[in-house]
């Protein structure tokens, strides 16, 4: 495949994920309209909540897996849109409670679209371009969902059930570019399926061993995905950058009312102009500063500009010097940071595992969303909202130095990659002869 080639795929890929998008964000900012609607209770609306991040876990878990041991990774893609196409007609059909229930597990089980866009991106990718593209990928999925969120209640205004029916269409194209622009891939070996028959004896044995590692229990990948101390010392930093990141934007609407005396309006306007900037950044810059700093430079890069922007948000009382410095800097460290650590996660596990790895990477972000706004509300609580700037950004400073030592490199991913390709064509080899 030559890099032409490959980028007309991202390209179509990218296409999709921002139509995929563009149809949650029709549906998702209407849920709270369907609650009052139904006469769903809060307790309930929790309840929906709880429910629906369960089934997304099972979902991302196994359609994860999945994607790495079916014969075709569109697959699962084309799963995911018709699960969500169904589940959003539910919502724009549903006239009881349980019925916008069921919707919200069925979306939750089948909805992994980026996990699998961004194990096919991976797949697609050479080293030099990959972080370059996942920029590409969140980028679009950003747009598509400011965008989508601002039309919705147009749309709505024509037909209670429109969003519902455009939701669906919008499936429809995407399942129809996926099946006609996007070629088959093969999930064991993350490469694009061949129909050759004369591919040599070695590509023979290699890819019956590909299945006969398909085979094996489903969560067997999940294991040899994460079995070594590289991927064990990334996911560490990886949970402990969450964790912080998270925290530390806890409330986050609430302190910028308190900080500046900001109203509603004020603070819609501010996040409409985050949201682009983030379309911006990612699309233009971050997968490219990445390339050129390296993964784990850029981390740290990221790092330092949260430290920076957390001490201006503590010290910083005007406004405007809030949304020229801080806002930027906060920004480009969330950008950079997520887009770093996707690029090294795809380097440190290997290719016939991107699926497993991905999905179980989200696994854990879903945990670190659990118990992240606990922590938050704990600094608020004991130290004050005001404070919570500074307890970030001494946080960011000891991740910083956290990182500096245990997190993996891309040299020792080469190398690591290296060791275990020539492992794999030595057992090739042997099987041939």
């Amino acid at each position: 495949m030559t890099f032409a080639e490959g980028s007309s795929r991202r390209n179509v890929l990218a296409l999709c994920v921002f139509l995929d998008l563009f149809a949650v964000s029709l549906i998702v900012p209407l849920l709270p309209v369907r609650y009052k609607e139904l006469g769903v209770e809060p307790v309930v609306i929790g309840m929906i909540g709880s429910v629906y991040s369960i089934a997304q876990i099972v979902g991302g878990l196994i359609l994860g897996v999945l994607s790495d041991r079916l014969e075709d990774r569109r697959t699962v893609l084309l799963l995911s849109f018709g699960g969500a196409a169904v589940a959003y007609a539910m919502v724009g059909a549903a006239s009881t409670v349980w019925f916008l229930v069921l919707s919200r597990v069925v979306v939750g089980l089948f909805k992994q679209t980026m996990t699998a866009s961004k194990a096919m991106a991976a797949a697609w990718s050479d080293d030099a371009h990959r972080a370059e593209y996942m920029g590409l990928i969140n980028s679009m999925a950003t747009a598509a969902w400011v965008t989508g969120s601002a039309v919705t209640g147009m749309i709505r205004r024509m037909h209670p059930a429109a969003p519902s029916v455009v939701a669906v269409a919008l499936y429809a194209v995407d399942a129809v570019i996926v099946m006609k622009f996007l070629p088959p891939t093969n999930g064991a070996t993350g490469g694009e399926a061949s129909s050759s028959s004369s591919e040599g004896d070695a590509k023979t044995v290699e890819a019956k061993t590909s299945a006969s590692k398909s085979r094996k229990p489903i969560f067997a990948s999940i294991k040899r995905a994460f079995g070594n101390g590289a991927v064990g010392r990334f996911l560490a930093i990886r949970v402990l950058y969450g964790l912080v990141a998270r925290a530390a934007m806890t409330q986050q609407d609430s302190w910028e009312m308190d900080r500046f005396g900001l109203k509603t309006g004020q603070i819609g306007s501010l996040r409409t102009t985050k949201s682009l900037l983030s379309v911006v950044f990612q699309g233009l810059v971050a997968g490219r500063a990445v390339r050129w700093l390296g993964e784990r430079a850029a981390f740290a890069v990221a790092l330092v500009l949260a430290a920076i922007s957390s001490c201006l948000e503590y010290t910083v009382t005007d406004v405007k010097v809030y949304a020229v410095c801080a806002v930027p800097c906060s920004l480009v460290a969330s950008m950079l940071s997520s887009i770093a650590l996707e690029s090294l996660m795809t380097q440190l596990v290997p290719k016939s595992e991107i699926g497993a790895s991905l999905a179980s990477l989200d696994v854990l972000n879903s945990a670190v969303g659990v118990v992240a706004p606990l922590i938050g509300g704990a600094i608020i609580q004991y130290c004050g909202l005001l404070a919570r700037p500074l307890v970030a950004g001494v946080a960011y400073v000891a991740l910083l130095a956290a990182t500096s030592v245990f997190m993996p490199s891309s040299s020792m991913v080469a190398s690591s990659a290296g060791a275990n390709s020539g492992e794999e064509k030595t057992q090739i080899a042997k099987k041939v002869q």
